[in-house]
């Protein structure tokens, strides 16, 4: 699979949590600024698992391809 998007993801985890534990320090007060933290992270986490999805499907699609070119030449 691609490093990348399961470094995205550990990223997006680990600021995720950081929110989680500033707002119980912060308070309401930056409330509406954490939300759009957290949209934009989950922005990130999407793109990377629709990158994984693809990445997965066109492995299905090689590996399909090899067994149906190996098999038809047999």
């Amino acid at each position: 699979m691609s490093k990348r998007s399961f470094r995205t993801l550990k990223e997006e985890l680990t600021k995720l949590t950081q929110i989680k534990n500033q707002s119980l320090i912060r308070g309401i007060v930056d409330h509406e600024e954490n939300k759009k933290q957290m949209a934009e992270i989950f922005e990130r986490i999407n793109q990377a698992r629709e990158q994984l999805v693809v990445r997965i499907c066109i492995t299905i699609i090689i590996i399909h391809n090899s067994c149906f070119i190996t098999s038809s030449t047999v």
